[in-house]
């Protein structure tokens, strides 16, 4: 049987850990072959609008290798400078390595940021539109609300996962971040016209009527799913998900 095949796009190094750590740490546990394409090298400095640091981009590409080298995933570059919040990435250019990096290694199935970008990060939506120009059906980030598959992270995963933040991304590990390490993983299938849709009405900041459902369907109010950290259906969906592929 086929090894499942998890492709993970994410737009800078810390990313893995900070949004998609548990999904790669207690989710798949093993259990699929995982490729992790960082778009930027993390140049950018957080806490600025704009401006580039090549030393700190050095310093997290180097930490990204260690990680993805102690866990034994496969980590592709496309090499783009982070010049800050400010600084929108090219997203026809994204889109251009994307599809020349799908003739070299079979996509399966495909984990990305969603639609609004997390925090409204204007390189995440960047990225899932990237995405969304090659007609990739990606599964999206997504805050649990509505969410196709869902599983609770385990507190002592989540602690590893701050402990491995800390080791890798010194810098980033402020008390605020190490305590927005998600309590629930949650992904969402939508269509590419979907996600380019949401995304362009963010940046614009229009809602054409068209955009309700996809709103709904995509980010929908409600109350956070209850599930439990021994709940095992979600992951199961998941896992099955990736071997069909």
């Amino acid at each position: 049987m086929r090894t499942p095949s998890l492709k993970l796009v994410v737009a800078h190094p810390d990313d893995e850990l900070l949004l998609f750590g548990g999904l790669l740490l207690q989710v798949l546990r093993g259990e699929a072959r995982v490729d992790v394409v960082c778009v930027t090298d993390g140049g950018g400095q957080f806490w600025l609008a704009s401006g580039y640091d090549r030393t700190l981009a050095d310093r997290r590409r180097r930490a990204m290798c260690k990680l993805c080298d102690a866990f034994g995933w496969h980590l592709h570059w496309l090499g783009i400078h982070d010049r800050g919040w400010a600084r929108p990435i090219d997203e026809n250019y994204v889109s251009s390595c994307l599809l020349a990096l799908t003739r070299r290694i079979p996509m399966g199935t495909v984990v990305t940021h969603g639609p609004l970008g997390e925090y409204l990060h204007p390189h995440h939506i960047g990225v899932a539109r990237a995405l969304s120009r090659l007609g990739i059906r990606a599964l999206h980030y997504h805050p649990y609300c509505n969410a196709q598959y869902v599983h609770a992270i385990a507190p002592s995963t989540r602690e590893q996962l701050r402990e491995l933040f800390v080791q890798y991304y010194p810098e980033q590990a402020t008390p605020q971040v190490l305590e927005s390490f998600p309590e629930l993983v949650g992904l969402r299938q939508i269509s590419p016209d979907d996600v380019l849709t949401i995304s362009e009405a963010q940046r614009t900041g229009s809602q054409p009527p068209t955009l309700s459902r996809a709103l709904a369907a995509t980010y929908g109010r409600g109350e956070p799913l209850a599930i439990s950290p021994n709940t095992h259906e979600p992951q199961t969906r998941w896992i099955r998900h990736a071997r069909a592929r």
